[in-house]
Protein backbone atom coordinates (compact mmCIF):
# COMPACT_ATOMS: atom_id res chain seq x y z
CA UNK A 1 0.00 0.00 0.00
CA UNK A 2 1.03 3.62 -0.24
CA UNK A 3 1.67 3.84 3.48
CA UNK A 4 4.08 0.87 3.37
CA UNK A 5 5.85 2.31 0.33
CA UNK A 6 6.36 5.59 2.10
CA UNK A 7 7.71 3.88 5.19
CA UNK A 8 10.33 1.83 3.33
CA UNK A 9 12.66 -0.67 4.95
CA UNK A 10 14.31 0.73 8.02
CA UNK A 11 12.87 4.22 7.52
CA UNK A 12 12.86 6.25 10.74
CA UNK A 13 10.05 8.67 9.85
CA UNK A 14 7.60 9.08 12.70
CA UNK A 15 4.19 7.46 12.40
CA UNK A 16 2.61 10.90 12.63
CA UNK A 17 4.46 12.19 9.54
CA UNK A 18 3.74 9.01 7.60
CA UNK A 19 0.08 9.18 8.56
CA UNK A 20 -0.16 12.73 7.26
CA UNK A 21 1.51 11.83 3.98
CA UNK A 22 -0.64 8.75 3.45
CA UNK A 23 -3.71 10.87 4.14
CA UNK A 24 -2.72 13.35 1.45
CA UNK A 25 -2.06 10.58 -1.04
CA UNK A 26 -5.35 8.86 -0.24
CA UNK A 27 -7.13 12.11 -1.03
CA UNK A 28 -5.35 12.03 -4.38
CA UNK A 29 -6.56 8.49 -5.00
CA UNK A 30 -10.07 9.70 -4.22
CA UNK A 31 -9.84 12.16 -7.10
CA UNK A 32 -8.39 15.18 -5.37
CA UNK A 33 -5.14 16.68 -6.66
CA UNK A 34 -2.43 16.39 -3.98
CA UNK A 35 -0.51 19.58 -3.39
CA UNK A 36 3.16 19.08 -4.16
CA UNK A 37 3.99 22.09 -1.99
CA UNK A 38 2.20 20.48 0.93
CA UNK A 39 4.07 17.26 0.34
CA UNK A 40 7.36 19.12 0.25
CA UNK A 41 6.57 20.68 3.60
CA UNK A 42 5.91 17.25 5.00
CA UNK A 43 9.17 16.00 3.51
CA UNK A 44 11.13 18.62 5.44
CA UNK A 45 9.16 18.39 8.66
CA UNK A 46 11.45 15.77 10.16
CA UNK A 47 14.68 17.16 11.62
CA UNK A 48 16.97 14.33 10.48
CA UNK A 49 18.69 15.07 7.14
CA UNK A 50 18.76 11.46 6.04
CA UNK A 51 15.05 11.11 6.79
CA UNK A 52 14.34 14.29 4.85
CA UNK A 53 16.16 12.89 1.85
CA UNK A 54 14.34 9.59 2.00
CA UNK A 55 11.04 11.29 2.61
CA UNK A 56 11.41 13.56 -0.41
CA UNK A 57 12.19 10.56 -2.61
CA UNK A 58 9.25 8.56 -1.28
CA UNK A 59 6.89 11.51 -1.59
CA UNK A 60 7.70 12.11 -5.22
CA UNK A 61 7.37 8.39 -5.83
CA UNK A 62 3.87 8.65 -4.37
CA UNK A 63 3.07 11.56 -6.64
CA UNK A 64 4.24 9.62 -9.68
CA UNK A 65 2.16 6.63 -8.70
CA UNK A 66 -0.93 8.79 -8.33
CA UNK A 67 -0.29 10.75 -11.52
CA UNK A 68 0.35 7.70 -13.71
CA UNK A 69 -2.37 7.47 -16.33
CA UNK A 70 -3.54 11.03 -15.73
CA UNK A 71 -2.86 14.42 -17.29
CA UNK A 72 -0.67 15.31 -14.29
CA UNK A 73 1.91 12.67 -15.14
CA UNK A 74 3.95 14.75 -17.61
CA UNK A 75 4.29 17.67 -15.17
CA UNK A 76 5.19 15.36 -12.31
CA UNK A 77 7.79 13.59 -14.42
CA UNK A 78 9.31 16.98 -15.31
CA UNK A 79 9.60 17.76 -11.59
CA UNK A 80 11.22 14.40 -11.01
CA UNK A 81 13.70 14.94 -13.87
CA UNK A 82 14.68 18.30 -12.40
CA UNK A 83 15.47 16.54 -9.12
CA UNK A 84 17.72 14.07 -10.91
CA UNK A 85 19.51 16.93 -12.71
CA UNK A 86 19.95 18.88 -9.47
CA UNK A 87 21.44 15.86 -7.73
CA UNK A 88 23.86 15.33 -10.60
CA UNK A 89 24.78 19.02 -10.78
CA UNK A 90 25.76 18.97 -7.11
CA UNK A 91 27.57 15.65 -7.38
CA UNK A 92 25.06 13.92 -5.11
CA UNK A 93 25.19 10.52 -6.81
CA UNK A 94 23.41 8.76 -3.99
CA UNK A 95 20.36 10.95 -4.43
CA UNK A 96 20.45 10.68 -8.22
CA UNK A 97 20.39 6.89 -7.80
CA UNK A 98 17.41 7.17 -5.46
CA UNK A 99 15.50 9.48 -7.79
CA UNK A 100 16.07 7.25 -10.82
CA UNK A 101 15.27 4.06 -8.95
CA UNK A 102 11.80 5.18 -7.96
CA UNK A 103 10.51 5.15 -11.55
CA UNK A 104 11.28 1.44 -11.95
CA UNK A 105 8.01 0.41 -10.31
CA UNK A 106 5.81 3.05 -11.94
CA UNK A 107 3.20 1.76 -14.38
CA UNK A 108 3.45 4.07 -17.39
CA UNK A 109 1.08 2.19 -19.69
CA UNK A 110 -0.96 4.66 -21.68
CA UNK A 111 1.69 7.38 -21.48
CA UNK A 112 3.61 8.52 -24.60
CA UNK A 113 6.63 6.26 -25.21
CA UNK A 114 9.86 7.77 -23.99
CA UNK A 115 8.24 10.44 -21.83
CA UNK A 116 10.51 9.68 -18.87
CA UNK A 117 13.76 9.56 -20.84
CA UNK A 118 12.74 12.66 -22.80
CA UNK A 119 12.13 14.58 -19.57
CA UNK A 120 15.54 13.53 -18.27
CA UNK A 121 17.20 14.40 -21.55
CA UNK A 122 15.72 17.90 -21.51
CA UNK A 123 16.75 18.47 -17.89
CA UNK A 124 20.42 17.66 -18.44
CA UNK A 125 22.63 20.73 -18.84
CA UNK A 126 25.73 22.37 -17.41
CA UNK A 127 27.32 20.70 -14.38
CA UNK A 128 24.82 17.83 -14.49
CA UNK A 129 26.16 16.83 -17.90
CA UNK A 130 29.74 17.02 -16.66
CA UNK A 131 28.87 14.67 -13.81
CA UNK A 132 27.21 12.28 -16.24
CA UNK A 133 30.28 12.28 -18.48
CA UNK A 134 32.56 11.52 -15.54
CA UNK A 135 30.20 8.84 -14.31
CA UNK A 136 30.07 6.87 -17.56
CA UNK A 137 33.79 7.17 -18.27
CA UNK A 138 35.29 6.78 -14.79
CA UNK A 139 32.76 5.48 -12.26
CA UNK A 140 33.60 6.08 -8.57
CA UNK A 141 35.30 3.10 -6.90
CA UNK A 142 32.76 3.12 -4.07
CA UNK A 143 29.93 2.30 -6.46
CA UNK A 144 28.10 5.59 -5.96
CA UNK A 145 25.95 6.47 -8.95
CA UNK A 146 25.80 2.89 -10.26
CA UNK A 147 22.08 3.08 -11.00
CA UNK A 148 22.45 6.44 -12.72
CA UNK A 149 25.40 5.15 -14.70
CA UNK A 150 23.41 2.22 -16.07
CA UNK A 151 20.54 4.48 -17.07
CA UNK A 152 22.68 7.35 -18.43
CA UNK A 153 22.98 6.14 -22.04
CA UNK A 154 19.20 6.38 -22.30
CA UNK A 155 19.13 10.12 -21.77
CA UNK A 156 22.67 11.56 -21.93
CA UNK A 157 23.12 12.12 -25.67
CA UNK A 158 21.26 15.42 -26.04
CA UNK A 159 23.02 17.14 -23.13
CA UNK A 160 26.46 15.90 -24.14
CA UNK A 161 26.02 17.06 -27.72
CA UNK A 162 24.70 20.47 -26.62
CA UNK A 163 27.39 21.10 -24.02
CA UNK A 164 30.19 19.95 -26.30
CA UNK A 165 28.98 22.36 -28.99
CA UNK A 166 31.30 25.38 -28.94
CA UNK A 167 33.19 24.35 -25.80
CA UNK A 168 36.74 25.72 -26.10
CA UNK A 169 38.28 24.43 -22.88
CA UNK A 170 40.36 21.43 -23.84
CA UNK A 171 39.87 19.54 -20.59
CA UNK A 172 36.09 19.84 -20.64
CA UNK A 173 35.95 19.04 -24.36
CA UNK A 174 37.90 15.87 -23.74
CA UNK A 175 35.61 14.85 -20.87
CA UNK A 176 32.39 15.48 -22.79
CA UNK A 177 33.66 13.78 -25.94
CA UNK A 178 34.67 10.68 -23.97
CA UNK A 179 31.19 10.59 -22.48
CA UNK A 180 29.65 10.96 -25.93
CA UNK A 181 31.79 8.09 -27.21
CA UNK A 182 30.41 5.82 -24.49
CA UNK A 183 26.86 6.70 -25.53
CA UNK A 184 27.78 6.20 -29.20
CA UNK A 185 28.94 2.68 -28.45
CA UNK A 186 25.80 1.74 -26.52
CA UNK A 187 23.10 3.75 -28.27
CA UNK A 188 24.38 5.17 -31.57
CA UNK A 189 20.79 5.72 -32.73
CA UNK A 190 20.47 8.59 -30.25
CA UNK A 191 23.36 10.44 -31.91
CA UNK A 192 22.40 9.91 -35.55
CA UNK A 193 19.71 12.66 -35.62
CA UNK A 194 22.38 15.22 -34.66
CA UNK A 195 24.26 14.50 -37.90
CA UNK A 196 21.77 16.80 -39.61
CA UNK A 197 22.55 19.77 -37.37
CA UNK A 198 23.29 23.01 -39.24
CA UNK A 199 26.37 23.71 -37.12
CA UNK A 200 29.48 22.10 -38.55
CA UNK A 201 31.15 21.73 -35.17
CA UNK A 202 28.20 19.80 -33.72
CA UNK A 203 28.22 17.46 -36.71
CA UNK A 204 31.98 16.98 -36.41
CA UNK A 205 31.71 16.09 -32.71
CA UNK A 206 29.02 13.51 -33.36
CA UNK A 207 30.97 12.01 -36.27
CA UNK A 208 34.04 11.66 -34.05
CA UNK A 209 31.99 9.88 -31.38
CA UNK A 210 30.22 7.58 -33.82
CA UNK A 211 33.53 6.73 -35.44
CA UNK A 212 34.62 5.06 -32.22
CA UNK A 213 31.37 3.12 -31.75
CA UNK A 214 32.63 -0.07 -33.47
CA UNK A 215 29.17 -0.33 -35.01
CA UNK A 216 29.65 -1.14 -38.67
CA UNK A 217 26.07 -0.20 -39.55
CA UNK A 218 26.67 3.39 -38.42
CA UNK A 219 29.00 3.93 -41.38
CA UNK A 220 25.97 4.21 -43.65
CA UNK A 221 24.81 7.26 -41.68
CA UNK A 222 28.26 8.87 -41.76
CA UNK A 223 29.04 8.24 -45.43
CA UNK A 224 27.09 11.26 -46.83
CA UNK A 225 29.10 13.58 -44.57
CA UNK A 226 32.30 13.01 -46.52
CA UNK A 227 30.71 15.46 -48.95
CA UNK A 228 29.87 18.02 -46.25
CA UNK A 229 30.48 21.66 -47.15
CA UNK A 230 32.93 22.08 -44.27
CA UNK A 231 36.27 20.36 -44.78
CA UNK A 232 36.63 19.69 -41.05
CA UNK A 233 33.54 17.50 -41.13
CA UNK A 234 34.79 15.71 -44.25
CA UNK A 235 38.11 15.07 -42.52
CA UNK A 236 36.48 13.41 -39.51
CA UNK A 237 34.04 11.53 -41.73
CA UNK A 238 36.95 9.88 -43.55
CA UNK A 239 38.60 8.94 -40.26
CA UNK A 240 35.33 7.54 -38.93
CA UNK A 241 34.65 5.53 -42.08
CA UNK A 242 38.13 4.03 -41.95
CA UNK A 243 37.72 3.08 -38.28
CA UNK A 244 34.36 1.46 -38.98
CA UNK A 245 35.06 -0.17 -42.35
CA UNK A 246 38.79 -0.74 -42.32
CA UNK A 247 40.11 -1.89 -45.70
CA UNK A 248 36.59 -1.64 -47.14
CA UNK A 249 36.95 2.14 -46.94
CA UNK A 250 39.73 2.13 -49.56
CA UNK A 251 37.43 3.22 -52.40
CA UNK A 252 36.21 6.22 -50.42
CA UNK A 253 39.75 7.19 -49.45
CA UNK A 254 40.97 6.93 -53.04
CA UNK A 255 38.11 9.17 -54.14
CA UNK A 256 39.15 11.83 -51.64
CA UNK A 257 42.69 12.06 -52.87
CA UNK A 258 41.25 14.80 -55.06
CA UNK A 259 39.37 16.56 -52.27
CA UNK A 260 39.42 20.34 -52.85
CA UNK A 261 40.92 20.84 -49.39
CA UNK A 262 44.54 19.75 -49.14
CA UNK A 263 44.26 18.63 -45.52
CA UNK A 264 41.46 16.21 -46.39
CA UNK A 265 43.39 14.81 -49.37
CA UNK A 266 46.46 14.41 -47.17
CA UNK A 267 44.45 12.56 -44.54
CA UNK A 268 43.00 10.25 -47.19
CA UNK A 269 46.56 9.49 -48.29
CA UNK A 270 47.69 8.84 -44.74
CA UNK A 271 44.80 6.47 -44.08
CA UNK A 272 45.41 4.63 -47.34
CA UNK A 273 48.88 3.85 -46.08
CA UNK A 274 47.30 1.57 -43.48
CA UNK A 275 45.04 -0.25 -45.93
CA UNK A 276 45.97 -3.79 -46.97
CA UNK A 277 44.67 -4.52 -50.44
CA UNK A 278 46.56 -6.52 -53.11
CA UNK A 279 46.18 -3.98 -55.91
CA UNK A 280 46.24 -0.74 -53.93
CA UNK A 281 49.77 0.19 -54.97
CA UNK A 282 48.88 -0.35 -58.63
CA UNK A 283 45.82 1.87 -58.34
CA UNK A 284 47.85 4.62 -56.69
CA UNK A 285 50.61 4.42 -59.30
CA UNK A 286 48.01 4.85 -62.04
CA UNK A 287 46.75 7.99 -60.31
CA UNK A 288 50.25 9.48 -60.25
CA UNK A 289 50.28 9.08 -64.03
CA UNK A 290 46.74 10.00 -65.00
CA UNK A 291 45.13 12.16 -62.32
CA UNK A 292 45.23 15.94 -61.99
CA UNK A 293 48.31 17.21 -60.19
CA UNK A 294 46.78 17.67 -56.68
CA UNK A 295 45.38 14.14 -56.73
CA UNK A 296 48.61 12.75 -58.19
CA UNK A 297 50.62 14.37 -55.39
CA UNK A 298 48.29 12.90 -52.79
CA UNK A 299 48.73 9.49 -54.43
CA UNK A 300 52.50 9.87 -54.14
CA UNK A 301 52.06 10.62 -50.43
CA UNK A 302 49.94 7.47 -50.04
CA UNK A 303 52.54 5.39 -51.87
CA UNK A 304 55.11 6.63 -49.40
CA UNK A 305 53.09 5.11 -46.57
CA UNK A 306 52.77 1.69 -48.19
CA UNK A 307 55.41 -0.95 -47.56
CA UNK A 308 55.05 -2.97 -50.77
CA UNK A 309 57.99 -3.44 -53.19
CA UNK A 310 55.91 -2.01 -56.04
CA UNK A 311 55.26 1.23 -54.16
CA UNK A 312 58.96 1.64 -53.35
CA UNK A 313 59.98 0.98 -56.97
CA UNK A 314 57.45 3.51 -58.28
CA UNK A 315 58.70 6.20 -55.91
CA UNK A 316 62.33 5.57 -56.83
CA UNK A 317 61.52 5.86 -60.55
CA UNK A 318 59.82 9.20 -60.02
CA UNK A 319 62.61 10.48 -57.78
CA UNK A 320 65.30 9.63 -60.37
CA UNK A 321 63.65 11.27 -63.35
CA UNK A 322 66.02 13.30 -65.44
CA UNK A 323 65.08 16.61 -66.97
CA UNK A 324 61.83 16.81 -65.00
CA UNK A 325 59.83 19.97 -65.62
CA UNK A 326 56.43 21.28 -64.57
CA UNK A 327 54.22 18.47 -63.32
CA UNK A 328 57.00 15.89 -63.38
CA UNK A 329 59.26 18.11 -61.29
CA UNK A 330 56.62 18.43 -58.56
CA UNK A 331 56.01 14.69 -58.60
CA UNK A 332 59.77 14.10 -58.42
CA UNK A 333 60.07 16.30 -55.34
CA UNK A 334 57.04 14.64 -53.73
CA UNK A 335 58.53 11.19 -54.41
CA UNK A 336 61.83 12.18 -52.81
CA UNK A 337 60.03 13.45 -49.69
CA UNK A 338 58.01 10.22 -49.53
CA UNK A 339 61.18 8.12 -49.76
CA UNK A 340 62.83 10.18 -47.04
CA UNK A 341 59.83 9.69 -44.79
CA UNK A 342 60.07 5.92 -45.27
CA UNK A 343 63.62 5.75 -43.95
Amino acid sequence: CIRDRLMGDGDSLTHRIVGQVASVLRRGEAGESPSETALERLATAHPDEEDRRRSAVNLLHGLLVLAAGTERFEKTVATWADRVATALATGDLRSSDDWIEIVASIDVDGQPPGMITTALSEAMQGPAVDTLARLVTAPPPDGAGSITRKAAPLFAARGLVAELGDEQRRGRRKLLLKGLQVVAHLRPQDLVPHLGDERWNVVRNVVVALGTSKRHDVATEIDPLRRHADHRVRLEALRALYRLRGDDAAGVLLEHLNDPDGSVAAEAARLLGAVHLPDLDRRLIRRTEEADLPEALAAVMALGRLTTPASADALRRMARRMFAFGRNRQLKRAARRALEDRT
